[in-house]
């Protein structure tokens, strides 16, 4: 049988496949089997993947190929990180890893799905108690939002970004806890802090001001008041 065009299979079966994919991930399944649904999802893109593969043959030094490889590190990279949702971490870290060495090949059109990556290392490696890699990976996707030019980018990419910006300061702070750095942890604290205040709509007032009175304590300890005054503010 014949394979059906690029830009045909994108339309049809890669679209439908994907946002399968994405109903799946957000079933809440029972205590008994938690990981149920996300497992039929692996399943899926799994079988997905195959078909973008059989298409690497015909695409080679073509205007395609780019796009098939591309859109097979974006597979790798959503199915390792089911796969360490799942907690099957020895599976899925190294297809998150594959994927951002793809990535950042073609970062400024990859950009989201690369900061994507850096997160779920940075997780993983927070996950496997071994703090010294999750900074790396958590560094590298700081510092890929601070110098991404933003000036194009749409409201809701803008929010997305944030959000994703917010869990990698949300884990640094963690991190440097961890690695006895008490006064580098506390700064992450508060960025992560004044992010969530600029996203109010989503902001759970009560848990930012009790966070925000725990920094401002653990700055006055420290003597530094205009430091906690600003949490405070």
């Amino acid at each position: 049988m014949s394979q059906v065009p690029w830009n045909e299979f994108l339309a049809l079966d890669y679209s439908r496949d994907c946002k399968e994919s994405e109903r799946l991930c957000l079933v809440v399944d029972p205590d008994e089997e938690p990981y149920k649904s996300k497992e039929e999802a692996i399943v899926l893109l799994t079988k997905l993947k195959e078909k973008v593969e059989s298409y690497l043959p015909s695409a080679k030094e073509t205007a395609e190929e780019g796009a098939v490889v591309d859109h097979l590190a974006f597979l790798n990279l959503r199915i390792g990180s089911l796969a360490i949702e799942t907690e099957q971490w020895g599976v899925g870290g190294p297809m998150v890893e594959s994927a951002v060495l793809q990535f950042e090949k073609t970062p400024a059109s990859n950009l989201t799905s690369l900061q994507d990556g850096y997160n779920t290392l940075g997780i993983l490696w927070c996950n496997r108690e071994d703090h010294n890699v999750a900074e790396k990976w958590l560094k590298k996707s700081e510092e890929l939002y601070l110098k991404r030019d933003c000036t194009d980018e749409s409201p809701d990419a803008k929010s997305t970004r944030q959000n994703k910006y917010r869990q990698t300061l949300f884990y640094l702070a963690q991190v440097y806890g961890h690695l006895g750095q008490p006064d580098r942890s506390a700064e992450y604290c508060g960025s992560t802090l004044e992010i969530s205040a600029k996203s109010f709509a989503e902001l759970d007032c009560a848990d930012w001001a009790q966070n925000a009175a725990q920094l401002a304590g653990y700055y006055v300890g420290q003597g530094e008041f205009h430091s906690a005054e600003r949490c405070l503010a």
